[in-house]
């Protein structure tokens, strides 16, 4: 389980403090599809960042394990970061000049996992690219790209996958490809999820779905057993 608890962030805007993040605690359960929708300006990616440890909150707790990382070191944060949690980007942030193999095998190789080939090919052939695995990435769609990108968040075996706009630069059909292959992932792998989204598909699905207004979250939906 990952839990926050009290998280606050403010940020200054030319001299006027704005509460960003206000007040949020959440507890995420594996296997579930979590979904959380706002407005532009709400607190999501925002809210996102401080959970991927991207960005430290001014006030609150994040429990890995009921642990509290909040006042790690870097370099602990940076080793929890690339063991523990797998991030999916509207932009894909692949490098165009890898295969589509390189690209899976670089976010091990980053965390000091060697050895991952095999895993990375069993993921790709997971989602529909085994036979694109020597293709450099600018050969490929864009949902194809996301795709690599949602093997690149899993090969470290992540206990917590963060994906933000994760459909925002595709279209309808890649779209809803996208939708139902992360969803199934998450509960067939039992991954804890949180994504951040416009996209109203994603909401659809949701074992539980977040409203986020002004850095306020709220709990609008909750499937049965969820």
């Amino acid at each position: 389980m990952v839990e926050m608890r009290g998280i606050s962030k403010k940020f200054d805007w030319g001299g006027q403090e704005s509460k960003v993040v206000d007040d949020v605690s959440l507890s995420l359960n594996p296997g579930d599809f979590n979904v959380v929708v706002g407005p532009s300006g709400s607190g999501k990616t925002t809210l996102l960042s401080i959970m991927g440890l991207l960005l430290k909150p001014d006030s609150g707790e994040i429990l890995f394990d009921e642990n509290n990382v909040v006042g790690l070191g870097q370099n602990d944060l940076a080793r929890i970061r690339s063991g523990k949690i797998g991030f999916v980007f509207q932009e894909f942030n692949l490098l165009e000049y890898l295969t589509t193999l390189e690209n899976v095998l670089l976010a091990a190789n980053i965390a000091g996992e060697k050895g991952k080939k095999e895993t990375a090919v069993k993921l790709l052939n997971e989602v529909g690219l085994g036979h694109r695995i020597n293709n450099l990435a600018n050969q490929l769609s864009g949902g194809e790209k996301q795709r690599v990108a949602i093997c690149r968040a899993l090969i470290n075996d992540p206990s917590l996958l963060l994906a933000d706009e994760p459909t925002g630069n595709l279209d309808s059909k890649n779209g809803h490809e996208i939708i139902t292959l992360l969803k199934n992932l998450v509960g067939d792998k039992n991954i804890t999820s949180l994504l951040v989204t416009h996209d109203q598909r994603l909401a659809d699905v949701a074992d539980v779905l977040y409203e986020m207004n002004d850095g306020r979250l709220a709990a609008i939906r909750r499937k049965k057993g969820a």
